[in-house]
């Protein structure tokens, strides 16, 4: 009988820290949706993950990330700089790791089913990426989606 009161504890501790261990993995994905392989595709559908820290047509980095995508996505910057700062843009979006939580950031606020085939994956993520969080419905540039299939 001594043991039965232990035991309960134990077990409520258990569950417990279960418990805690699944909420956190359930935050963790919902801060970060998107995979580090599915970052990947994106980042070679997009630019062939070209490193050159480039803006061209108003799109900067390895993922191409316009002003407006990274405002949505938090406005990061790097080492704390004001995100007020005329190069805090292309200073984030053209280093992979701040670029990358821009991503997981708009993600985060746009996830959604975009082909309706009832679950959010790399393919939803893509178009979004691509198509914005409004229009991720639409067709996505052939070369693209070759790029992501293949």
């Amino acid at each position: 009988m001594e043991n039965k009161p232990h035991f309960s504890i134990v077990f409520v501790v258990i569950i417990s820290l279960t418990a805690s261990m699944l909420c956190s993995n359930a935050q963790l994905e919902a801060k970060n949706p998107v995979t580090d392989v599915c970052l990947g595709c994106l980042c070679e559908a997009t630019s062939g993950c070209n490193q050159t820290a480039i803006c061209n047509y108003g799109a900067c980095g390895l993922f191409r990330v316009t002003y407006a995508y990274w405002v949505d996505g938090g406005k990061l910057t790097l080492s704390n700089e004001s995100p007020d700062l005329p190069e805090a843009f292309p200073n984030c979006v053209n280093d992979p790791y701040c670029a990358a939580n821009t991503i997981q950031n708009y993600m985060a606020r746009y996830k959604q089913d975009c082909n309706d085939d009832g679950e959010i994956n790399c393919y939803d993520y893509a178009a979004i990426h691509r198509l914005g969080g409004y229009g991720c419905k639409g067709a996505l540039p052939p070369r693209y989606y070759e790029t992501l299939n293949s």
